[in-house]
């Protein structure tokens, strides 16, 4: 009994020594966290941070309680920027968790960014259920993905799922923004290369324009039969019938589909007969239609 009392007044001495290591302002602030008055914490938060400009804490603390509450994923960043710019690696107490200023921000980025993507998801698969309310899906599905691009612009493929969104919107404009700001984010992504090829053929762009994503992603995944198809018709289109040809014997050594495959014979006989390579062309034939 007396070791319980003992180790009841030690944690009480802890919290007493943690609440009055903090300003008052901070305090007050937490006390009403504790209360759900957030109207009241996000009040004295930024006071807590005036006067505590060097505890990284504080801000992560408003970036969540306040700002991710009511979706204000730019404030809340802003926040998560700052707390790192003071101290990344200072210990810090949040939702009664001690983690590392760098892994709190980390950590609440993933959980919101894959909160919004998720949730622009499951608005985009509602149009195959509700055909008739697809603006308003499609609609929705964007705001949620634009939200999830702002908590994490490096991620690709949400980018990418814009330009997609975007497109389906009838917003070309902002469909090739997407993609190309996709490729930006990550120049080494396959997803992202190859999906600002299709977005940009799509919207009307040139096969010279287009031909650099598609060789980015083939040169990324080099046995990606899909992506070797695309580029091998690219080629055709600009009179490249040399690479065309060698692109194609590519695609056809990595597809494994049978009917693609012969697509794929039957596209590269077209070739061999067009430059007069009439034995190539009737072999290529002859798998096409074995």
């Amino acid at each position: 009994m007396k070791n319980k009392q003992y180790f009841s007044k030690i944690i009480f001495l802890i919290a007493m020594v943690i609440i009055s290591c903090s300003s008052q302002e901070y305090t007050t602030a937490k006390l009403a966290i504790q209360q759900s008055d957030f109207k009241k914490a996000a009040e004295w938060l930024p006071k807590a941070m005036a006067v505590e400009p060097d505890n990284p804490e504080i801000p992560i603390v408003m970036a969540i309680e306040i700002h991710a509450e009511n979706e204000e994923w730019e404030q809340m960043i802003a926040l998560f920027d700052k707390a790192m710019e003071i101290n990344p690696e200072k210990v810090i107490e949040i939702r009664a968790a001690f983690i590392s200023v760098k892994e709190a921000v980390s950590n609440y980025k993933e959980f919101y960014w894959a909160k919004e993507f998720n949730i622009g998801v499951e608005q985009f698969k509602k149009i195959q259920e509700d055909p008739d309310n697809k603006p308003d899906y499609i609609s929705k599905a964007i705001s949620h993905f634009k939200s999830a691009a702002i908590i994490n612009p490096s991620d690709a493929n949400t980018h990418a799922t814009l330009a997609k969104c975007y497109f389906d919107q009838g917003d070309q404009e902002s469909a090739k923004n997407a993609a190309l700001t996709a490729v930006e984010k990550n120049p080494d992504s396959f997803d992202a290369n190859f999906s600002a090829a299709q977005i940009l053929g799509r919207a009307g762009m040139s096969s010279e324009d287009i031909l650099p994503y598609y060789e980015k992603a083939t040169s990324i995944e080099p046995s990606n039969s899909k992506a070797l198809r695309e580029l091998a018709g690219i080629y055709y289109d600009l009179g490249k019938k040399e690479q065309s040809i060698q692109v194609f014997e590519n695609a056809i050594a990595n597809e494994e589909n049978d009917t693609t495959k012969a697509d794929l014979y039957f596209n590269l006989g077209v070739i061999h007969n067009q430059m007069g390579n009439y034995e190539s062309a009737e072999l290529s034939f002859d798998e096409a239609f074995f």
